[in-house]
């Protein structure tokens, strides 16, 4: 039998995702509707520390995530713009992002309680073909974030 003893553990986490849902009144009162970085982070804060350079994204669409969610301390990497360009990024109807208000759209509850809105799903799936349409030779990655204004 081999035994070993961790002295120290790194972990990459984001603590501003959204959170776990809990179903069970005695799971939340375990503190488990919390993530476990979130948890974690409460106990030692000071042992937590913000990953500050970000390498996915084109910088127009980091720019909303730094200043929402990271007081704006996310930063791009080394040329990201140039990175991430896309040849529809040109048209102004598909730059690198693009918030649309459906304004018909209206919020449904579904079997499993969870809300879900057609109109807004069907405009993102139009908005999609218009977009490969356009674009012969794109190959689809699609990410499609959603903000909810109460």
């Amino acid at each position: 039998m081999v035994t070993r003893v961790i002295n120290h553990n790194l972990a990459s986490i984001d603590p501003n995702q959204l959170p776990p849902t809990v179903m069970s009144q005695l799971a939340t009162k375990f503190d488990y509707n919390r993530s476990l970085f979130v948890r974690i982070q409460g106990l030692a804060p000071t042992s937590v520390h913000l990953l500050s350079i970000q390498y996915r994204m084109h910088p127009d669409i980091s720019v909303f995530p730094s200043r929402a969610f990271y007081k704006s301390l996310l930063k791009d990497g080394p040329n990201m713009a140039e990175k991430t360009r896309a040849e529809w990024h040109a048209n102004k109807v598909t730059p690198a992002y693009q918030f649309f208000d459906v304004r018909l759209g209206r919020e449904k509850v579904g079997l499993s309680h969870s809300q879900h809105n057609p109109v807004e799903a069907e405009t993102a799936v139009q908005l999609l073909d218009f977009l490969c349409r356009g674009n012969k030779s794109l190959n689809v990655s699609v990410s499609l974030v959603l903000v909810i204004a109460d």
